[in-house]
């Protein structure tokens, strides 16, 4: 088997914890799944697991953007923030594509599965930790 380059460096880590137990726990499976796509990637059997991989990686992103989108509007959070939460949504899903398009054409994307997990970490701080902070203020008052 292949050094592991990338599947080493994405791991859970308590920068990516939000202190909503639901979220936390759906955050820390698109990691478990991101760290099976990249050992796919880096492993001897990378086609076989890679496509089932990413393919259940990406079904789950888009149920985890409608839980936080029905979150939002549920507790009726700020529209242009929620529309901005929603839209850094679709960056992800463009990385995440690009993992099948790269399979598909037999380069191994490596690089996106680092790109992805930076881009995780940016948006949990960005936006999923001022909507956390949101709910908190409201369950306060």
């Amino acid at each position: 088997m292949a050094t592991s380059r990338h599947a080493d460096k994405i791991v859970w880590s308590n920068r990516l914890v939000t202190g909503s137990a639901n979220l936390d726990a759906e955050h820390r499976e698109i990691v478990e799944w991101l760290g099976l796509v990249a050992r796919s990637i880096e492993g001897e059997d990378e086609s076989h697991g890679l496509f089932h991989a990413s393919r259940y990686l990406r079904r789950f992103w888009d149920d985890h953007t409608e839980h936080e989108r029905s979150m939002m509007l549920d507790r009726g959070y700020d529209p242009q923030a929620t529309a901005a939460h929603l839209a850094s949504h679709q960056e992800l899903v463009v990385l995440l594509d690009s993992i099948q398009t790269a399979h598909g054409l037999g380069e191994r994307p490596a690089a996106t599965l680092h790109q992805i997990y930076v881009w995780l970490i940016d948006h949990i701080e960005r936006h999923d930790a001022p909507f956390i902070a949101f709910i908190r203020s409201m369950n306060e008052r």
